[in-house]
């Protein structure tokens, strides 16, 4: 049984990324949502707030944490997150895209005013401005350009996942190489959080791009769509 705590801090992230997304008048169906949170979990280091244990696992269409899509069906259910364009494959599959009601707007409003919450609030709403300057439709390809997911995919499904964890290959050890070698020789000149957060995305760019061109150039999980 999923631990409720996880599903609640989840229901926080989902408000939030969902309200970020639609800052630009952007849904995000559950695949988007899923890797929104990822990338927002990526960086949660520059923010010193740190996700939910046990959330991400390697899965067919990347990064995918289960709480995230049993946040944002509670979050539906109680009238705060309105769904669209609900659609039911042959397979059984639902789709849809998601975006906060107004009462939901209001709730992620007071939230993000909060002191615990505020800095996760600002967090949600960097990474947004990266995606909307990027590309909407390349936030998957650019969630598997993030250093954990791209070296645990090699490994198979179910491979846990820490992007935040500076001990492993992750985004947080990338982010403080960076920011050790930027400031080196300048004392006390280290690079900002808005200056690491643009070379970090710049760094996911260019390995999406990358990747796009020569897909062979990660292995495909049996039944993972190319990034």
């Amino acid at each position: 049984m999923m631990d409720p705590h996880r599903v609640l801090l989840r229901m926080r992230d989902v408000g939030f990324a969902l309200e970020a997304a639609g800052a630009y008048r952007k849904r995000l169906n559950r695949i988007g949502l899923q890797k929104f949170i990822y990338l927002q979990d990526a960086i949660s280091t520059l923010y010193e707030v740190l996700p939910p244990v046990e959330a991400y696992q390697t899965y067919k269409h990347g990064p995918y944490d289960p709480a995230v899509q049993n946040a944002v069906d509670s979050l539906a259910f109680r009238g705060f997150v309105r769904v669209f364009g609900v659609e039911r494959d042959p397979d059984g599959h639902v789709s849809a895209t998601y975006a906060m009601s107004e009462a939901g707007s209001l709730m992620v409003g007071k939230l993000a005013q909060a002191e615990p919450f505020r800095a996760r609030w600002e967090a949600a709403a960097d990474v947004a401005v990266k995606i909307e300057r990027l590309g909407w439709h390349r936030l998957r390809e650019l969630a598997y350009a993030e250093p954990t997911y791209a070296m645990a995919r090699i490994r198979g499904f179910g491979q846990s996942l820490r992007p935040e964890d500076r001990l492993a290959n992750s985004s947080a050890s990338l982010l403080e190489l960076v920011r050790m070698t930027a400031g080196r020789g300048f004392e006390g000149a280290y690079p900002s959080r808005g200056q690491l957060l643009e070379l970090f995305f710049r760094y996911l760019d260019t390995y999406a791009a990358i990747a796009h061109r020569k897909s062979t150039s990660l292995p495909t999980l049996p039944g993972e769509a190319t990034p």
